[in-house]
């Protein structure tokens, strides 16, 4: 019977063996596992980092545009309020504009003609109708 009893021992502590053997195979995979995945999160971490400042530099490009967008309104209502048909005349472009359709209307009114009477007087330039 004693041998009977060292072989139920041993069996026993064969089966703790291999769940001893099994349970370490578990934790070099888990200690692997989770130095992969600290150097993933250092990748990660870095990633956000980088992601941060891109999302500084974009608000800042944000608010620049922004003050640049509101500046261009001012000058545009600004320009809006002084626009005038007359102040197109008051450039050099204007004036010679100006003066080529006052040429135009003398050339035009002298071809067709016209006339002008005031009482028994009657000036007439061009054809008579």
């Amino acid at each position: 019977m004693a041998g009977g009893n060292n072989k139920g021992k041993k069996s026993r502590k064969d089966s703790k063996d291999v769940k001893i053997e099994s349970l370490e195979k578990v934790v070099s995979q888990l200690q692997l596992d989770t130095a992969r995945l600290s150097a993933n999160v250092g990748v990660l971490t870095a990633d956000t980092g980088n992601l941060h400042l891109q999302v500084r530099q974009q608000m800042k490009m944000y608010a620049a545009l922004k003050k640049e967008n509101q500046t261009l309104t001012q000058e545009l209502q600004v320009s809006k309020s002084k626009e005038s048909v007359f102040t197109v005349f008051a450039t050099p472009y204007g004036c010679s504009i100006l003066i080529v359709f006052i040429i135009a209307l003398t050339i035009i009114a002298l071809k067709k003609g016209f006339s002008v009477s005031k009482g028994d007087a009657n000036i007439s330039v061009g054809d008579k109708k």
